[in-house]
């Protein structure tokens, strides 16, 4: 029939065509055989599902990782084939030949003789030799004796999860000098939950979320996957500083949580306060208990005691009552900031009584101090000039305060002759004249400069430069406000 088809007239034609329509309307039984339409076959492709393809496996070595004897292949193995050899010295040392994974079935390619085979997986290693026969293939199931262990950290019973968990699984062991002691199997975290590979035995499970911790026995059996929920009875604590009650909160504030002792088991593995520096807002994971916490920033500071119960979580406001004072300096008469002014704020508690001295700043040329509500009075100074200014803050002020020098600038050189360029590398004295010129005091005697500007207050001086084997001196005088070059012929 196909014969007359491929050969027949145009009828046949029809024919033919008739046929291979029919064959797609009745199924797969028509469209598997070939059609024969102007000498060219025509085959429908045939849908095989995929549990009837067979992958082509290469080599003589297969190998199957299972958890425990007749389990199901276990994914994750690092395989790897060793075989000894004498290095140069004659010593019997383990070359590496092949290594597959991480997977759960692994071929080779192996020349006929014994090999070491090693197969990791998570903390397990399984460690043996296999037999490569001379013909036909070895297959062998590797079976590992391990277990998963599948952790969950809550942060109370109600079964919050504690979001950023380290676990641990730990196992008693002896030091090599026969002390008991706990040895880190394996770790992974940061989450929630986390799982492990474990040969099978018995294990301390520990998760670890902030500050709080807790610890549980475990018991691995082979090809069991072991599911625990660690509660860490703890609780979530939030922490910002404002200058006032329901203000905003204040940057670079340093905060500290104390336990109080007596009321509750103390903090794992803190002796000591648990800090976080220069923030705005610290957050902790504590665990259920008693809890003194203090915010500073500068000089103002605030301290509660607050109670955190498992599984609560809260924010809480900490005022410090105070305010912001920024502190500049600039010459009598002038808008010129000076750049390496020195501050000093002292708090006024007793008119009566001396001024207590409690932040200092500098040099710089703007101080900024927060500090309690309250009367104070700030000192800047300049070499061996000094200004006072008494302020009076209040709580959520952001105040500033410019302090007028009363103070000149004065430029420094030494020269051969007044029209010449200063001399390099001199080395300056300033003295104040005091009490009618009948005393003088030093102010200033550094070296070695071209040219050197200092602030000095109204008076009269006298200076003195030495630049190798010259020397010179001048006397001046200083007005507040005015800047003024002094030129010191040398001699």
């Amino acid at each position: 029939m196909p014969e007359r088809i491929a050969t027949g007239s145009c009828g046949h034609t029809l024919l033919a065509t008739l046929v291979v329509m029919a064959a797609c309307l009745c199924g797969t039984a028509l469209a598997a055989e070939p059609v024969f339409v102007g000498g060219q076959p025509q085959v429908e492709p045939t849908f095989m599902p995929r549990q009837e393809t067979h992958a082509v496996q290469q080599g003589n070595v297969l190998l199957t990782t299972v958890l425990a004897r007749g389990g199901q292949p276990f994914d994750g193995s690092r395989f790897t084939i060793l075989r000894e050899e004498p290095d140069a010295w004659g010593k019997t040392r383990l070359v590496t030949l092949a290594d597959s994974g991480p997977q759960a079935i692994a071929t080779f390619s192996l020349n006929p003789g014994r090999y070491r085979l090693q197969v990791r997986n998570g903390a397990v290693l399984h460690d043996d030799t296999i037999e490569v026969p001379k013909t036909g293939m070895l297959r062998r199931d590797v079976v590992l004796g391990a277990g998963v262990l599948a952790l969950h950290s809550v942060m109370s019973a109600a079964g919050t999860p504690a979001d950023e968990s380290w676990f641990r699984v730990l196992r008693e062991d002896t030091s090599p000098y026969g002390d008991p002691q706990v040895i880190q199997i394996a770790g992974n975290g940061y989450a929630d939950d986390a799982s492990f590979l474990l040969p099978a035995g018995h294990y301390v499970a520990e998760a670890r979320c902030g500050n709080a911790s807790r610890r549980l026995p475990v018991l691995i059996e082979p090809g069991v996957t072991s599911t625990h929920h660690i509660d860490l009875g703890a609780g979530r604590l939030e922490l910002f500083a404002t200058l006032a009650p329901g203000g905003d909160p204040v940057a670079h504030a340093d905060f500290s949580v104390t336990h109080v002792a007596g009321r509750h088991a103390p903090l794992t593995g803190a002796d000591g306060p648990i800090t976080a520096i220069a923030t705005d807002t610290a957050a902790f994971v504590l665990p259920a208990g008693s809890y003194r916490v203090r915010a500073q920033n500068g000089d103002a500071a605030i301290e509660t005691t607050i109670e955190v119960t498992a599984g609560s979580s809260e924010r809480l406001e900490l005022p410090l009552d105070a305010g912001e004072l920024s502190v500049m300096a600039t010459l009598a008469g002038t808008d010129e900031l000076l750049l390496n002014a020195e501050f000093i704020v002292e708090a006024i508690i007793n008119p009566r009584s001396p001024a207590v001295e409690i932040a200092r700043a500098g040099p710089v040329h703007r101080a900024q101090f927060v500090l309690p509500r309250g009367r104070y009075l700030v000192r800047a100074r300049i070499g061996d000039t000094e200004q006072r200014r008494e302020i009076e803050l209040q709580a959520a002020d952001r105040a500033s305060a410019l302090i007028e020098m009363d103070a000149g600038r004065v430029a420094l050189q030494m020269v051969r002759d007044e029209n010449d360029e200063p001399l390099g590398y001199t080395w300056f004295s300033v003295y104040r004249v005091e009490r009618d010129g009948s005393q003088r005091r030093r102010v200033f005697n550094d070296g070695y400069f071209n040219e050197r500007e200092l602030i000095l207050p109204e008076g009269r001086y006298v200076a003195f430069g030495r630049h190798r084997h010259l020397a010179g001196e001048t006397d001046f005088e200083v007005r507040a406000g005015e800047f003024s070059r002094v030129a010191i012929v040398a001699h």
